[in-house]
């Protein structure tokens, strides 16, 4: 009810074994709704609890992703999302955007019913580099979110236009005063 229809919640299991994960997606479904998205870690006890659940009918997301080889084992367990977390594998050493990359063209080559929801970011340039390489969805702290509008030239561009606006309807005259 907080965040409409028109969006989807997420919320991840603590449990990292197959049968008490699963036990944990059937309470949070049962306290929230059967709309949610059960993030499940893509680890050898969470691929199995992704392939019973996604047999069940549930909306799954497979998280903790750092690896292509994971990615691909929650894509044949029909996940419907994959969350790579982009910050934490580029400190790794690896490209968290060829494994973006390589994932979508998986999931296109393949036909899957899969997107990629990309996670953990430090700044905008992660979240761009992500949407640019693949990634459908993104997860990211509101502090990086709100760093996309820190453009002092959005304000300039709005303060111009007002100043033409009012120099031709009046000072104080709004749209709604027309």
């Amino acid at each position: 009810d907080i965040i409409g229809k028109d969006r989807s919640l997420h919320v991840q299991v603590i449990s990292k074994n197959c049968d008490e994960m699963v036990n944990e997606a059937h309470r949070i479904l049962k306290e929230i709704d059967n709309r949610v998205y059960v993030k499940i870690p893509v680890s050898y006890e969470g691929i199995k609890a992704i392939k019973i659940l996604k047999a069940e009918g549930i909306n799954v997301t497979a998280t903790a992703v750092y690896d292509l080889m994971q990615a691909y084992m929650a894509l044949a367990a029909g996940a419907d999302y994959i969350a790579p977390y982009v910050n934490r594998i580029g400190n790794l050493g690896s490209d968290p955007f060829e494994l973006i990359n390589k994932l979508s063209n998986r999931i296109v080559m393949d036909d899957y019913d899969c997107k990629i929801l990309a996670a953990s970011f430090k700044g905008v340039q992660q979240v761009r580099d992500s949407f640019n390489s693949g990634a459908q969805a993104i997860t990211a702290p509101v502090s990086v979110l709100k760093a996309i509008f820190n453009n002092p030239n959005i304000e300039k561009a709005v303060d111009d236009f007002n100043q033409d606006w009012y120099s031709v309807y009046g000072e104080n005259k709004g749209i709604c005063d027309l």
